[in-house]
């Protein structure tokens, strides 16, 4: 395989992993809030917190890309979003803790 159909395939893969990680909260804010134990209504701020990060982030991930490059900063953010990700599977579901790894998936996905 070429190594820029390679390149472009994970870009692509990883660009739909950053819109389907804030799909999937929408479909699973129901859950999320009763293992919280908190209204769906508060469980909502774990999508504003993801999306809002990921918003607010793009400009300084786009000035730190041109700092370290476009390849050191995407691997960046598929650390991050992949750490925090790993990290919501295993941590206790606690709203503040919760809202914590979004924000960090959210600054992960703007790096992407």
């Amino acid at each position: 395989m070429n190594a820029h159909v390679a390149l472009r395939a994970a870009i692509c893969v990883s660009s739909f992993a950053g819109a389907f990680m804030g799909s999937a909260l929408n479909v699973a804010l129901g859950s999320i809030a009763a293992e919280a134990g908190v209204s769906p209504q508060a469980a909502t701020l774990l999508i504003t917190l993801y999306v809002g990060s990921a918003t607010v982030l793009l400009l300084p991930a786009t000035a730190l890309a041109g700092k370290l490059g476009l390849l050191r900063t995407y691997r960046l953010g598929l650390l991050i979003a992949s750490l925090a990700s790993l990290a919501l599977l295993l941590m206790p579901a606690r709203l503040l803790l919760l809202g914590a790894l979004r924000v960090l998936q959210g600054a992960g996905n703007a790096c992407i």
